[in-house]
């Protein structure tokens, strides 16, 4: 019984570490085909927090579209604030850095990653949330 225990402890201790560790997603911006704007990636039901590790790109804002049908797109926007802004998108810059993205992105199902200048070559954006 007592190490039918602390096999139960060690598993449950497991599954606990997994989870705290997050989801990891990629989403590239390809070159070819559209220079702007990532496929969509789907993130897991249970992100709460969502941050963007940005490559080195051509200078540019990167900003996030979001979705709850995978259909259909659209920025976010701060509808509290009074002026209508798109809720997060960075700066012109030439990345190398790490993002967080404010608010609950968990009621958002899909994302997708967009630069407001064409990139000169495929980039690939990392996502990570818990």
């Amino acid at each position: 019984m007592r190490k039918l225990l602390i096999a139960v402890i060690l598993l449950f201790h497991a599954s606990l570490s997994f989870a705290a560790a997050g989801w990891t997603g990629t989403a590239t911006i390809p070159f070819a085909t559209d220079n702007v704007l990532s496929p969509a990636v789907e993130l897991p039901g249970t992100i709460k927090e969502l941050a963007i590790v940005i490559p080195t790109i051509t200078s540019s804002t990167v900003f996030l579209k979001v979705s709850h049908d995978g259909v259909t797109y659209q920025n976010l926007y701060a509808m509290n604030n009074g002026t209508n802004q798109i809720l997060w998108a960075t700066a012109a810059a030439t990345g190398g850095y790490t993002a967080l993205i404010p608010g609950n992105i968990g009621l958002w199902r899909y994302v997708k990653v967009g630069c407001g200048s064409a990139q000169a070559a495929d980039r690939t954006f990392t996502l990570v949330g818990k």
